[in-house]
């Protein structure tokens, strides 16, 4: 299982060619981009593939100068490389923000390597910049950047996001056509614990300008295991690109890196991931490789890494799904750092379709305003004790497309649970959605609750009317509300 679960973290097959056209000694590199024309077109190149190809487009003088593509490989670096400095534009007011805030700010991943000048000299493209936070300034964080106008990717609230900074290991936020941020109180979505490594890689990292105002980046040793964990099980081979351009710079404290390897728990991906390196002819150390091959790996950390592999951005198998299941016994919470749902931390209601539960409903009064569409309702609870669950008849316009409906429903200033239900494209009628919701979570001596619709996504300045409606918050009424 071991050989097995190592080889599937490799990079798809057309993205281990263009890697090897980047990564590998001219000889073999060559062949490789030889090998990637003879299967591939450039027209058809995955999103994947042609972000390596921006990369690529150096070498290509050397590796393949009289090649008809060269001058289209050009053109993509460099509207890769434009298109990197308007988000980079739209991005940096964020930061600038968060510090003004006395907030610190440590870049991870790909930021990292631009910030310290390895993304400009590969022509690195970057869809977001990755800001690690300590997980105490987490709250304060997500309401700084909600504060200056930036929203969440997938529509949650500011309140939602306030709420859900100290558990979530990261948040994505967008702000105008380009700015994007990846706010992250974790540097790892699943790691053992250890509050001596967290303290070292603050304690670590260097100070950088990064667009005049000063950020922190990790040292080399934890950069290097960041990115191995990030990177290795995924589709993309963005990861491969920077840890390259690390040890091609040398100065890599290897005896470190493995020390956080292994204290993380993270021997599968950094084996997988520097296994292959070493394969590219990169100057990883056999020594290295085989200190973590002989590395002890507990079964739940296996399964774990087995489940999370993902190189052709495929669903997942049902083996890797059963293997994440009897992984979490073997990895306590108490201990490892893992990913989880928000949907465990505020419970979900969908629209249960008319099947009330068999209960003693008793009808809540609405008021006029009820009756009129909006994108918010409140709603009045009976005052009894013994009130444990909210029903709601919720009616909405008749909608031109299929669409995502979603509601926060919030009590004082805490969102208690939320309402996930889909409009169906219907001409000329109109959609009646039923949830139950649970009150068990209602403040002491709260008796009203807030029904909010939220956008499905969030809608850039330049986006077509088409998609502006399709994502934003649908209004709707209360045609009934019973309590039990």
């Amino acid at each position: 299982m071991r050989v097995s679960v190592l080889k599937g973290a490799r990079p798809a097959p057309q993205i281990d060619l263009l890697l090897q056209a980047c990564l590998a000694p001219p000889d073999a590199a060559r062949a490789a981009w030889h090998r990637w024309l003879k299967n591939r077109e450039l027209d058809d190149a995955s999103w994947p593939e042609m972000r390596i190809l921006a990369p690529l487009s150096g070498r290509l003088r050397t590796l393949d100068p009289d090649s008809t593509y060269r001058p289209r490989i050009e053109g993509l670096a460099k509207s890769h490389w434009t298109q990197t400095q308007f988000m980079l534009g739209e991005t940096l007011p964020a930061i600038k923000a968060l510090r003004k805030a006395g907030i610190e700010c440590m870049l991870i991943k790909g930021a990292a390597g631009y910030a310290e000048g390895f993304g400009p000299t590969v022509r690195r493209l970057m869809g977001d910049v990755d800001i690690l936070v300590r997980q105490e300034d987490g709250p304060r964080a997500a309401a700084v950047l909600t504060a200056s106008g930036w929203e969440s990717t997938n529509g949650d609230s500011a309140l939602l996001l306030k709420q859900l900074a100290p558990l979530r290991a990261s948040s994505n936020y967008r702000r105008g056509v380009y700015g994007e941020v990846d706010l992250h109180t974790q540097a790892f979505h699943f790691c053992r614990r250890d509050s001596e490594l967290e303290s070292a890689l603050w304690r670590d990292a260097r100070s950088i300008s990064f667009g005049g105002t000063d950020v922190c980046v990790p040292s080399s040793a934890d950069s290097m295991v960041i990115s191995l964990a990030h990177g290795v099980a995924g589709a993309d081979g963005d990861w491969a690109i920077d840890i390259g351009q690390r040890i091609n710079a040398g100065g890599i404290d290897w005896d470190r890196t493995i020390e956080l390897v292994e204290r993380r728990a993270l021997v599968p991906l950094a084996l997988a991931g520097l296994s292959y390196l070493h394969e590219l002819g990169l100057g990883v150390p056999q020594e290295v490789l085989r200190r973590l091959g002989q590395t002890p790996v507990a079964p739940g950390v296996w399964l774990k890494h087995y489940a999370s592999i993902r190189p052709n951005r495929r669903q997942r198998r049902l083996l890797q799904r059963l293997a994440d299941v009897l992984s979490s016994p073997l990895l306590p919470r108490a201990i490892y750092h893992r990913p989880f749902k928000s949907d465990n931390l505020i419970g979900v209601a969908r629209d249960n379709l008319g099947l009330w539960s068999p209960r003693r409903w008793r009808r809540i009064p609405l008021a006029e305003v009820h009756a009129a569409p909006s994108a918010g309702h409140c709603i009045e609870i009976d005052g009894s004790a013994d009130v444990k669950v909210c029903g709601v008849s919720l009616r909405f316009p008749a909608s031109r497309q299929s669409r995502r409906v979603f509601i926060e429903v919030v009590s004082g200033e805490t969102v208690i649970h939320r309402l996930r239900g889909r409009l169906r494209s219907r001409t000329g009628k109109h959609q009646t959605m039923r949830f139950e919701i649970p009150l068990n979570d209602l403040a002491p001596g709260q008796r009203i609750i807030t029904l909010e619709a939220r956008p499905s996504g969030y809608v850039s300045p330049a986006a077509p009317q088409a998609e502006v409606a399709a994502k934003s918050a649908p209004a709707f009424q209360v045609t009934d509300a019973w309590a039990a």
